[in-house]
């Protein structure tokens, strides 16, 4: 009998003073970590030190996890610090902002002499995420965490260090970029051959996947069926879930459990200031820049305020004001108002007042406005003004009918958008179920666009609509791909038990939105695995048979029996476990004489799963 530890069991096992289970932790998640970390510094060397590093903390800080339950994102929440540390520390060369058109897209791998030709899906997968590396460095660790390594809900929200309201943002705002733009590049890459039109389009094409090959191809596939047919076949999101892991450099582990080694088996359960409470790594004040989770935003004047709330340096909110806004506000400009600037140095060690970035019209209507910039006029504060900006991606906030130097902005606020009405916040596909409906209704006076965020490519929603009308409801059929998901392939991402993902419906006008969360669950069991069959013969006349075999389960075993059968004559045997996961068993008395064998072996689990495999061979004359 074997029983695969849970993560709870392993942590608690550490704490005992067990190191070896530091080392079961580390054959679980290592190889998704480094994967995430490969893929976001693109360089093994690093990766490889980012995973230590991790490493190194848990066995420090692995204490002070008070649900030890949450060992997994736990460690992604201490890998997604280190990512920031060593990303915030380069020059970004060549970020591309699938948004901005001053910003050239990832170059796409391609053979002219192949046009029109079919991509092979792993080929296309490898391409997406190769592509993906385009994307800046936020949404592409939430494009990691949540497709690769199937976070979701409030595992996702801790591990990028945000509430479970800023993640669904982040998801949704990361899946609509990836599918919009690495959406056109798959049918770019595989669907000429199905589309004549397409083939125009591309004519020439040197397989540079620019921005203007980019719009043409998104043009294209709005009023082509067959090419928007052929986007939804090659979901940038599924084939990026597909795409093959980085392999872990030879050695790593050996030199990971070496290095925690010097940490000896007393963790810290301090909590310091960068730790909260329930043991997660804290986000740091620029970390909250990075993924702009501080930010609140108002309207004045016609224009966008927006406060960092973590006391960040006016660089850093410089440097990330372009991604707090999403549509082009023109003539505008950006003021910051700080009573004590901190340099990016020093942004980590000292408190400061809150940031206020400002985007106002830019009218010189003050003695001390300087051409071209705004000023902020604060009672306890003295402003810093920045020189003129180009137009950034905003939050389009309608402007006053009336505008004034001194008057506040009297444009009416916009009708707040409510939450659809659903039929159930859960849906649960218990352990065998793998289709559930939900019924969505709008309850707003006005009609709305519905977009729909699946948290995995295994969980496929079809039926939503890309408009609700007033009062109008539609039935959405959410699909679980639990035979794929059920696959020893899938165990990063969907372990054996209970699971419990996040699917968010947005509900939006031109001027307000608001999203609906919908809990789904469900149990994965798999079978036993069972391994390759080994079979000896001994004693006189070769009457003893040995059969041994590997069988592995993320659950208990209840047994494991092999059918020997001689001359067709089925014989039973019960093999126990003689160490790890290898099971044997010895069958004597067989008749004597040479002639076909079968052996075959079955092991069943606790929760009634059973897996098998045989083999043949032949019984000799003489041992």
């Amino acid at each position: 009998m074997t029983t695969t530890a849970t993560d709870a069991q392993l942590v608690s096992s550490y704490l005992a003073g067990d190191r070896s289970a530091l080392a079961t932790m580390y054959d679980r998640y290592a190889p998704g970590l480094y994967d995430t970390a490969r893929a976001m510094l693109s360089n093994s060397h690093d990766a490889s030190d980012m995973v230590q590093d991790v490493f190194c903390l848990a066995a420090e800080r692995l204490g002070q996890l008070r649900d030890h339950d949450r060992l997994k994102p736990w460690l992604y929440a201490v890998l997604r610090n280190e990512v920031y540390k060593r990303t915030k520390r380069r020059r970004r060369a060549t970020p591309t902002d699938f948004q901005a058109e001053g910003t050239p897209d990832v170059p796409a791998a391609y053979d002219p002499r192949g046009a029109g030709e079919g991509v092979a899906y792993e080929e296309l997968a490898e391409l997406v995420r190769a592509a993906a590396a385009g994307l800046d460095e936020r949404d592409r660790l939430v494009l990691e965490l949540s497709i690769r390594q199937g976070l979701g809900g409030r595992d996702l929200a801790d591990a990028l260090g945000v509430s479970a309201e800023q993640s669904y943002s982040l998801v949704h705002r990361m899946r609509d970029r990836v599918e919009k733009s690495l959406g056109a590049l798959t049918v770019a890459k595989a669907g000429r051959r199905d589309c004549p039109d397409l083939d125009r389009v591309l004519n020439g094409w040197d397989g540079e996947f620019t921005v203007l090959i980019r719009k043409r191809v998104n043009r294209h596939i709005e009023e082509c069926p067959t090419c928007d047919g052929n986007r939804r076949r090659f979901a940038p999101l599924a084939l990026f879930g597909a795409a093959p892991a980085f392999a872990m450099p030879i050695g790593l582990r050996d030199r990971v459990l070496a290095a925690t080694a010097a940490h000896g088996n007393s963790p810290t359960k301090r909590v310091g200031r960068q730790w909260r409470s329930d043991g997660f790594p804290a986000i740091g004040r620029g970390l909250s820049v990075w993924f702009a989770g501080g930010v609140a935003a108002v309207l004045v004047a016609g224009g966008l305020v927006a406060v960092a709330s973590q006391g960040d340096s006016p660089a850093l909110v410089d440097e990330r004001v372009s991604d707090l806004v999403t549509e082009s506000t023109p003539d505008a400009t950006i003021a910051i108002d700080s009573a004590a600037p901190l340099t990016t140095d020093a942004m980590d060690d000292a408190p400061t007042p809150p940031t206020t970035v400002v985007v106002v019209p830019s009218t010189p209507n003050s003695e001390t406005s300087v051409p071209g910039t705004s000023v902020v006029e604060s009672p306890t504060t003295s402003p810093v003004v920045v020189p003129t900006v180009a137009p950034v991606a905003t939050t389009k906030a309608p402007r006053p009918t009336t505008t004034t130097p001194s008057s506040a902005s009297t444009t009416a606020a916009p009708v707040a958008v409510r939450p659809l009405v659903t039929s159930a916040s859960r849906l649960d596909f218990g352990s065998s179920t793998s289709s559930l409906t939900l019924t969505i209704s709008n309850p707003n006076p006005v009609s709305v666009a519905i977009d729909v965020s699946s948290p995995s490519p295994f969980l496929a929603v079809t039926g939503a609509p890309a408009s609700l009308g007033a009062g109008r409801s539609a039935v959405l059929t959410v699909t679980f791909a639990r035979s794929s998901v059920e696959s020893y392939a899938q165990i990063t991402a969907f372990p054996e038990g209970r699971f419990d993902k996040t699917l968010v419906i947005d509900a939006s006008t031109s001027s307000s939105a608001a999203s609906n969360a919908i809990s789904l669950t469900g149990a994965i069991t798999r079978p036993p695995k069972v391994g390759k069959v080994a079979v000896s013969f001994s004693t006189t006349g070769c009457t003893s048979v040995r059969v041994q075999v590997a069988v592995t389960d993320e659950s208990t075993l209840k047994g494991v029996t092999a059918t020997v059968t001689i001359g067709g004559t089925p014989r039973s045997l019960s093999l126990s476990l003689v160490s790890g996961t290898t099971y044997a068993g010895t069958l004597t008395g067989l008749p004597a004489g040479a002639g076909p064998v079968t052996v075959g072996v079955t092991a069943t689990d606790s929760a009634g799963r059973s897996g098998s495999t045989s083999a043949s061979t032949t019984q000799p004359t003489s041992c």
